[in-house]
């Protein structure tokens, strides 16, 4: 099994009210990000789902703060899997070989 360490490495505490306010900054009205009892007894989840914008959002945000003198030319990422709030939500980015040698950018493509 290969073993991929990413190069810039965070976590996030999400609670239920970052993602309420997350929901109305994104005007995101789907109940699975604020409504607990919905989300846990309705939809079957464990707790409430973190927004994958969210996620989205904390991943730029950790490569902007590792390197703040980088343009950041172009984003990609996929969730894997749900996050879900009360969990330490870990998350990484990982900038390719040609990124890293770029002079004109940076670019996410790992997203663990």
């Amino acid at each position: 099994m290969l073993l991929i360490v990413p190069q810039f490495l965070a976590s996030a505490d999400v609670d239920a009210l970052l993602l309420f306010c997350y929901s109305a900054l994104t005007f995101n009205g789907h109940r699975i990000h604020y409504d607990y009892p919905y989300v846990t007894q309705v939809e079957g989840y464990p707790n409430l789902v973190v927004h994958g914008l969210l996620i989205a959002t904390l991943l730029i945000d950790l490569v902007r703060r590792e390197m703040p003198d980088a343009a950041l030319s172009s984003f990609a990422f996929r969730a894997q899997r749900p996050t879900f709030a009360a969990m330490r939500s870990p998350y990484a980015a990982d900038l390719p070989p040609t990124a890293r040698r770029s002079t004109y950018g940076r670019k996410i493509t790992k997203v663990f």
